[in-house]
C-alpha cells in the first residue's frame, strides 16, 4: 500500500488483519489511511475514529481524525480535534503543524504563523509551510528568507521542491513555482 500505492490490496490486507485483532488501532489507524489515498474521507474518518476511541490518549490516532477532517474541509472540527491534542501535549508538533495548516485554509495567516513558529522540531513534509504563511500573511521578506532557507537545504541534498512551490505559488510567482 505505502510504497507500491495498490490501495485495494493494501485494504483487502488491512481487513483481514483486523479479523485477527479488531482491537488493533493501528491496523484501524492504517485502514483509514488507505481509503483516504483512495478519496473515501467517510470511511477514513470512521475507521480513524474508532482508533482514537480504541487508544484515546494515543496522540498520533487524534491528530489523524484532525487530519481527516481537515482533508474534508471541516475546519472547525479538525481545529477541535488538534487543539484538545495540544492541550495534552503543547509539544505535539505535528498537531501543532496540522493546526497551521488549518488555520492557512481558513485564511488566517498570522495565526498560522504562530503555531508554525512554535514548533520545537520540524515535521515531515513542513518545510514549506512557515514560508507559505509568511507569503499568504504578505510578509514577502520573511517568505524569501524562507527560500533562501530551503535553497541552502536544498545544496545539502534535501528534496525541497515542493516546498519552494509552495511558498512561490503564494507568493504570486507562478513561474518560480512550476520551475521549482
Amino acid at each position: 500500500m505505502q510504497y507500491d500505492r495498490r490501495y485495494r490490496e493494501g485494504e483487502r490486507e488491512y481487513l483481514a488483519a483486523l479479523r485477527l485483532d479488531p482491537a488493533d488501532a493501528t491496523t484501524w489507524m492504517r485502514l483509514a489511511l488507505v481509503r483516504a489515498m483512495q478519496g473515501r474521507l467517510d470511511d477514513a474518518l470512521a475507521d480513524m475514529t474508532h482508533a482514537r476511541d480504541l487508544e484515546p490518549l494515543t496522540l498520533s490516532f487524534a491528530t489523524n481524525v484532525g487530519l481527516i477532517l481537515y482533508l474534508r474541509r471541516d475546519y472547525a472540527r479538525a481545529s477541535e480535534e488538534l487543539e484538545r491534542v495540544l492541550q495534552l501535549d503543547p509539544g505535539f508538533d505535528s498537531a501543532r503543524a496540522l493546526l497551521g495548516r488549518v488555520l492557512l485554509a481558513q485564511g488566517d495567516a498570522d495565526a498560522a504563523i504562530r503555531e508554525f513558529s512554535a514548533q520545537r522540531m520540524p515535521v515531515s513534509g513542513g518545510d514549506g509551510d512557515l514560508g507559505r504563511a509568511y507569503a499568504m500573511a504578505g510578509r514577502i521578506e520573511q517568505a524569501h528568507a524562507e527560500i533562501e532557507r530551503l535553497n541552502r537545504r536544498a545544496s545539502d541534498g534535501f528534496g525541497v521542491a515542493y516546498d519552494l512551490a509552495a511558498i512561490h505559488a503564494a507568493l504570486g510567482e507562478s513561474d518560480l513555482a512550476c520551475a521549482a
